[in-house]
């Protein structure tokens, strides 16, 4: 197919000066007309089961200024393609990519004499706060999450187009170690009720136990928020 994406995106630049500077970009959305998964029509794309997918991308770029309102910027990234197991197969698409940018900052116009006092400048500038000293402590985090997703193998017996209940409980702690970042350990509990498919033809039933998997993770938190 030929995909094409609708995306929020958020630039933050993390290090430089007026003329060049490093930062990351994030962007999250939703992608379209991907050719999919078909027993009849395209077996064998076995990458990903569904025409729209959600698309996750994040870049570490350089930027520098060539005009007074107009950047240039270069980086290098990963983008992820998903759709969550709502149809299989779901093993995802996954790119890495290089870009090239121009960014041009449209902010109030200026007459060619200058600034007038108290206009507001051209560009942005830093914020720049004094800080009272942190406190670090301890956080405790319970989420819950339910959806429907379809099962995925490759016996003769599993039926994609079913949808089956699925649900998470996650508990987890983390350390709150700086304004910015958390650092933590949790236990997830999972419950997927298309697991009956992988255990023989449709109509098969597992115990409830059977049904019910866990597993641990390490999480850390950057917080993005302007912290006064």
């Amino acid at each position: 197919g030929n995909p094409g994406a609708l995306y929020l995106f958020f630039n933050q630049p993390l290090l430089g000066n007026e003329r060049i500077y490093f930062g990351y970009d994030l962007a999250f959305g939703i992608s379209y007309n991907f050719l999919n998964y078909d027993p009849e029509h395209n077996p064998e794309q076995l990458a990903i089961g569904t025409a729209q997918n959600i698309i996750f991308q994040i870049e570490a770029e350089t930027g520098f200024r060539i005009l007074k309102r107009l950047d240039g910027a270069v980086g290098f990234g990963f983008t992820h393609f998903s759709n969550g197991r709502i149809r299989t197969p779901q093993r995802g698409v996954n790119l890495y990519h290089l870009s090239g940018k121009l960014r041009y900052h449209m902010s109030v116009l200026y007459r060619k004499e200058g600034l007038r006092e108290g206009w507001p400048k051209v560009r942005p500038e830093p914020i720049h706060h004094i800080l009272p000293k942190f406190n670090p402590r301890w956080e405790f985090y319970i989420c819950t999450s339910a959806g429907m997703a379809s099962p995925e193998g490759e016996h003769l017996w599993v039926d994609r187009s079913l949808h089956y209940f699925v649900a998470s409980i996650d508990l987890s702690t983390a350390y709150h170690y700086a304004y910015f970042g958390k650092l933590g350990l949790g236990v997830d509990l999972f419950y997927d009720q298309s697991l009956n498919e992988y255990k023989g033809p449709p109509q098969t039933s597992l115990p409830f136990n059977e049904e019910i998997y866990w597993g641990t993770h390490i999480l850390h938190e950057f917080m993005i928020q302007r912290f006064r």
